[in-house]
């Protein structure tokens, strides 16, 4: 499991936005502010992809997990995310994968080519 590096936002200035390769997991170390991180995903494949944001063990983990589907040639952008719902308290991580949307229950491993879902997580100050 790789952990990805978020992009700092400056106030009143200007940031570039560098894609990442997905992969079939991944963290984000969120080591900051609470609900400051988004995450921006682009799908490059021909294949929707589910991104599937783990439930953590804070107080508002009992909202579970989230999903959210991005079609072929879409960009999301997902968030601001609560530390209270997605973060693991003890790693200070949050957990993103990247599926098939066939399952919300049991999600599948991604048909497409993983690398052709693009990811980035941004933190606004």
């Amino acid at each position: 499991m790789a952990d990805i590096a978020k992009l700092e936002l400056v106030r009143d200035g200007a940031a570039t936005l560098v894609f990442l390769s997905g992969a079939a997991t991944q963290d984000i170390v969120a080591d900051v502010p609470d609900e400051r991180m988004t995450i921006i995903v682009q799908n490059l494949d021909t294949q929707t992809a589910r991104v599937w944001i783990r439930k953590g063990d804070g107080i508002k983990s009992v909202d579970g997990d989230l999903y959210v589907d991005v079609a072929q040639n879409a960009v999301k952008i997902i968030g601001p995310l609560e530390s209270a719902r997605f973060k693991d308290m003890d790693t200070g991580r949050i957990t993103v994968d990247i599926t098939d949307d066939d399952s919300a229950t049991a999600p599948s491993v991604f048909a497409g080519t993983i690398t052709n879902v693009k990811i980035k997580p941004v933190y606004i100050p």
